[in-house]
């Protein structure tokens, strides 16, 4: 199985688009942030979450206030769970634990408070194999914790567009690998 994993697309999935042609993925995961219609999204990637800019558009979009509460409306749209080759994947936006970098026009500390105790809540319950989460656009390949990094705005040094690919052998065992985006 080859899975191609991205995050943080901030309304440009030309490079996804792209990346699936070249890449010939059987899956496609995006971890937040696409910043587009979420039916577009829909047909490009098999599992998908709202980023924080997925959410703040759900709220600007329904003219209602930007705050805790309403954020928490959509977190249950921030995160899937689900099994592939044995193996229980987390796919969020948000990294666990980490959330300090948003910005928000009132009771921030609430938004986070909101985030870090779903996310964390999750992970308890649900014991994932794997963590995949964008929001931060510098990729990271840990043993169970991954972020793909940004296809279109990347932080990191160098400032290169990444994602990963994961292929499983046949035992059902994941490799994965941050890669450059090249056009």
């Amino acid at each position: 199985m080859k899975l191609l994993i991205v995050s943080d697309t901030h309304k440009d999935i030309k490079r996804l688009k792209i990346l699936i042609e070249r890449e010939k993925p059987d899956m496609v995961m995006h971890a937040g942030d696409f910043d587009v219609e979420e039916k577009k999204i829909a047909k490009l990637a098999d599992y998908y979450v709202y980023g924080n800019w997925d959410i703040n558009n759900q709220i600007t979009a329904h003219k209602i206030p930007h705050n805790a509460t309403n954020f928490a409306k959509y977190l249950d749209k921030s995160y899937q769970v689900f099994t592939l080759e044995n193996k229980k994947f987390l796919l969020t936006h948000f990294m666990p634990g980490y959330a300090n970098n948003m910005t928000w026009k009132d009771k921030k500390t609430d938004v986070l408070q909101v985030i870090n105790t779903t996310i964390n809540s999750i992970i308890k319950d649900q014991k994932p194999d794997y963590i995949i989460f964008g929001h931060t656009h510098k990729p990271i390949k840990h043993t169970h914790l991954l972020n793909p990094g940004s296809l279109t705005a990347p932080k990191q040094f160098l400032h290169h567009p990444t994602f990963i690919i994961a292929t499983s052998n046949d035992s059902g065992k994941f490799k994965f690998k941050v890669k450059k985006f090249k056009d």
